[in-house]
Formats: structure tokens, sequence, C-alpha cells
């Protein structure tokens, strides 16, 4: 298979919104569309700032870069509030023997079942009032 740059902008597109609908599964997280959080993508911006302007108190951010078929996935969940990282993970993948939607789906997967969604649904049920924007890169 041979990937182009918007193939690998599609899969950075198509990877946004399925952890966006994954998260969104969740009752106890209120999760920011797609759509509205499109205007920081490629931009430095301090997630501070951000979770601020869209009322979230955790921002799920992630990155993509290519060598040739080669993609390294980073995907982060950080506090708003404070600005820290609570999570991260990082995926190594060739797109030359994987196919595509499986990639997405094993990183979906994976980024809507980490441990630290179950603590965020520990916190919902102490009172706190989680809201997670995904921040596109």
């Amino acid at each position: 298979m041979r990937y182009t740059s918007l193939g690998f902008l599609a899969l950075a597109e198509g990877l946004s919104e399925d952890v966006t609908t994954g998260l969104s599964k969740f009752s106890y997280l209120h999760v920011v569309s797609h759509n509205s959080t499109s205007r920081y993508k490629d931009q430095a911006v301090d997630i501070r700032q951000v979770g601020k302007e869209l009322g979230a108190r955790y921002i799920m951010e992630g990155g993509l870069r290519q060598a040739g078929t080669k993609v390294r996935i980073n995907i982060q969940l950080l506090d708003a509030l404070t600005g820290t990282h609570l999570w991260a993970e990082t995926f190594n993948r060739n797109l030359e023997t994987a196919d595509v939607f499986d990639v997405q789906d094993e990183i979906t997967d994976r980024t809507v079942s980490t441990r630290e969604l179950a603590e965020l649904e520990r916190r919902v049920a102490a009172g706190d009032s989680p809201r997670i924007e995904h921040a596109p890169h």
C-alpha cells in the first residue's frame, strides 16, 4: 500500500473522530465535539486557556508523525486546570503491513479503556464534573 500525506491526514482525522466518539459513550463524561475543537488544530496552545474557553476540565490531545509508511501516534490526557499529564501512550505502526481501520480501532480501544478514565469516573462520583475536550493535532 502506498501512503500519501493525505492518507496520514485522513488517519489523524479518523483517530480524532473515533476517540471523540468512544469517549462520548461514557455517560459521566461531557465530551466537546470534534468540530468545536478544530480551531485549535496545528496550533501551539496553553492547555489551561483552552480548558477555560471550552469549559473543559480534561483535555485529550494527540499528534502523528510519519516516516515513509511508518507512523508514530502520541495521545495524552491532560488536566486543564493545571496543565499536567495524567496519561500518555505512544503507538508505532507500519501502515504498509497494517489495515488502517484496524490501527484506528486498536488505538481508540486502548485510549478509551485506560484506567485513568476509571479514575475520572471515581472523581465524578465524588462530585467533580469532568468534561473532556479532544484537541486534534
